[in-house]
């Protein structure tokens, strides 16, 4: 029934295959969506487009999150568009215009526009180079994902003379009674095909938060996983989650996400450093499931979202993104690079 609904439903891609490259960005901001479910909570839709003429790479990296907050949807898209030699070199980073992160004013453009050219520019497109593009140089999570996820795709792909592929992957949620269903399906323009399913059983009363947006602890949580390609049989795994510490709650679904980016990994043949371009790399997939449920959980409401955000993406304390800062001083400890008027 669901595979039906995914060969129908022109709007759960956000953007379709074989979109002009230069007119992406746009189509990426301004797309419609849907939703598997009557009621819509929230949705990661992802991509990359690779096109290679000649001795020219261009690649589009883009994220669309939704997210239904207090009666409006919060819609927050990170686009890169990179041009790069016949050696992946990196010429040129643009990140679209349309980027306000998740946290507001502290997501600034602009700095983490100079952050892009910094750690990106000269350097190759290689795995060689993955740390460079990680949360902690490129100060930003989005970032991380998006150019992580190109640079898995890239590599699954291939680099011939001539090359112009698409993958796009949409997660969503879906509320059945007292259950809670994460929906990922994942197409490539080649062909390839898998779609995946998470499910938390009763959730509503096995979680409790904190008020500054920790999840605290988890009560015997029932977590099932099911996933599926054309060419491969249904795998399943069924766990229950019981943790008492945030330490130990984090751990638990750290796990069971693991377990899933490993499931799909096998069926697809991968290694796992080849894996990126996906909605359940662990550190991915567990931020989308805190936050999903500390939203439901409460109501929807925007601030409680901000203060999850914030649990998420704080260790010891310390900012691990420059959108998480709590004021300009912290910013000048830990991001010595930014300045007062990448806040405008």
């Amino acid at each position: 029934m669901l595979e039906q609904q995914v060969k129908t439903d022109k709007n759960l891609f956000l953007i379709q295959h074989h979109s002009p490259v230069n007119e992406m960005p746009d189509l990426i901001v301004d797309a419609s969506y849907n939703s598997l479910d009557t009621v819509f909570f929230s949705s990661r839709f992802r991509g990359t487009k690779i096109i290679k003429n000649d001795s020219v790479f261009k690649i589009v990296a883009w994220q669309r999150n939704v997210a239904r907050l207090q009666k409006m949807d919060v819609s927050l898209p990170t686009i890169v568009t990179l041009t790069m030699n016949e050696k992946r070199v990196i010429q040129d980073v643009i990140l679209h215009n349309s980027f306000a992160g998740s946290q507001g004013l502290c997501c600034s453009y602009s700095y983490l526009q100079r952050r892009l050219d910094k750690m990106l520019k000269g350097n190759a497109f290689t795995f060689k180079n993955l740390k460079l593009m990680t949360a902690k140089n490129l100060q930003c999570f989005h970032l991380q994902e998006v150019l992580q996820g190109a640079l898995s795709f890239l590599e699954q792909c291939g680099s011939g003379n001539q090359l112009e592929v698409d993958e796009v992957e949409t997660i969503t949620v879906i509320e059945q009674a007292d259950n809670i269903k994460f929906v990922n399906i994942h197409e490539y323009s080649t062909g390839i095909f898998i779609q995946w399913e998470l499910t938390f059983f009763d959730y509503k009363n096995r979680f409790q938060f904190g008020k500054n947006g920790e999840l605290k602890n988890i009560n015997d949580l029932k977590v099932s996983f099911l996933s599926k390609s054309p060419d491969t049989d249904e795998v399943f795994f069924c766990e229950t989650i019981h943790a008492e510490t945030n330490i130990q709650a984090i751990f638990s679904l750290l796990e069971v996400t693991k377990l899933c980016w490993q499931k799909i990994i096998k069926q697809m043949n991968l290694k796992p450093t080849a894996f990126y371009n996906t909605n359940s790399v662990p550190s991915s997939l567990i931020g989308l499931i805190i936050q999903i449920l500390g939203t439901i959980i409460f109501s929807n409401n925007y601030n409680y979202f901000q203060h999850i955000l914030g649990a998420l993406q704080r260790h010891k304390g310390i900012p691990l993104c420059i959108g998480i800062m709590k004021d300009f001083e912290e910013a000048q400890i830990y991001f010595p690079d930014f300045n007062q008027n990448d806040l405008y």
